[in-house]
């Protein structure tokens, strides 16, 4: 909550600072990951803190930390800063998380037009095509990645790009 407040109090004094609304919206995309994360395990191991105080700290009902506000700050980044790549990346991610992959696609491949040797942009946006049934130009966008240095890109194309054509 401070670090937030530290935000808050940057942007007040600099509504136009990127860098301020960028790591703003990192931060709250981690902290809703460390609240899911909680979810994933049956029991914790804490030091220092029971459970329930540690949980009751993290958890919140507060809308300042959804996918929302998370979209929005990356939002107010490109429209300050329409070449910042890693906002369209960042908010492409995020747009697929929630299942809204037209949207998506179409930050991934605004990040790949400002970064062409983005392999992690290409890597996310052959994964969304393959997954809308595209399986031509995702597994051309896997094998970008590929060349761009993601060597599991390959293990996905083995296994979506590649038809089995030896003989029965």
């Amino acid at each position: 909550n401070p670090a937030f407040a530290e935000y808050d109090t940057v942007i007040r004094m600099d509504s136009n600072y990127v860098l301020a609304y960028f790591d703003r919206a990192i931060s709250r995309y981690d902290l809703i990951r460390l609240i899911h994360s909680l979810d994933d395990y049956q029991e914790e191991i804490t030091i220092g803190k029971k459970q329930s105080d540690l949980r009751s700290q993290l958890q919140t009902d507060d809308p300042q930390n959804t996918y929302e506000n998370v979209i929005r700050d990356l939002t107010t980044v490109i429209r300050l800063d329409p070449d910042f790549s890693f906002a369209f990346y960042n908010r492409g991610f995020i747009y697929a998380q929630m299942g809204e992959y037209r949207l998506a696609l179409e930050d991934f491949s605004s990040a790949i037009s400002l970064r062409p040797e983005f392999p992690e942009a290409f890597y996310n946006r052959g994964l969304i095509r393959i997954l809308q049934g595209e399986a031509g130009k995702g597994c051309e966008d896997l094998s970008r990645a590929g060349e761009l240095g993601i060597l599991d890109a390959y293990k996905v194309m083995k296994r979506y790009c590649f038809k089995d054509t030896a003989p029965d």
